[in-house]
C-alpha cells in the first residue's frame, strides 16, 4: 500500500494509540494509503505526483491526520439511521492540505479566494483505495 509515511508513528500519535500497540496496524496502513491517494488527487493539478525526494513534514502530518480521520470514522459505530460523520482529524488534515496548496501553488489573493471556492466540492471526494482493509 503506497503512502508517504514509512512508519505508523505520526498516525498513531494523531489517533492517541501507543507506538507499541500493533493491534490496528493493518487498518492504519490502509487509512494512510487512502489519505495518500486523496493528497495526490488534490496535488496533481499543481505538481507531479506522487511527491518524490524529501517529503515536506507538513505533508506527512496531513497524511497522518487525514488517515487518522478515516481510521476513526471506520472504527466509530454509527447511530442507527445516521451516516458516519467526518472525523475532526480528517477535516483538519483536509484544511491543512488546502492551506498548503494555496500558499505553495496559488499565493495571490484572487487565486486563493478562487481556490477555496473551487475546492469546497473537492473536500467531499470519495476515495475508494484501501477500503477493504479498513473495514
Amino acid at each position: 500500500m503506497p503512502q508517504y509515511n514509512d512508519n505508523l508513528k505520526l498516525i498513531k500519535k494523531s489517533c492517541n494509540i501507543d507506538d507499541d500497540n500493533i493491534d490496528f496496524d493493518i487498518k492504519l496502513r490502509a487509512a494512510l494509503s487512502k489519505a495518500y491517494e486523496y493528497i495526490n488527487i488534490m496535488l496533481e493539478r499543481y505538481t507531479t505526483v506522487p511527491l518524490t525526494g524529501t517529503i515536506p513534514r507538513i505533508i506527512l502530518e496531513i497524511e497522518a491526520d487525514i488517515g487518522g480521520g478515516y481510521f476513526k470514522e471506520v472504527m466509530t459505530v454509527p447511530v442507527e439511521g445516521e451516516r458516519t460523520k467526518r472525523h475532526i482529524l480528517r477535516e483538519r488534515g483536509e484544511e491543512l492540505l488546502n492551506t498548503y496548496i494555496a500558499t505553495k501553488y496559488q499565493a495571490t489573493g484572487e487565486n486563493r479566494a478562487n481556490f477555496f471556492r473551487h475546492n469546497k466540492t473537492d473536500r467531499r471526494l470519495r476515495i475508494d483505495a484501501g477500503d477493504d482493509d479498513l473495514e
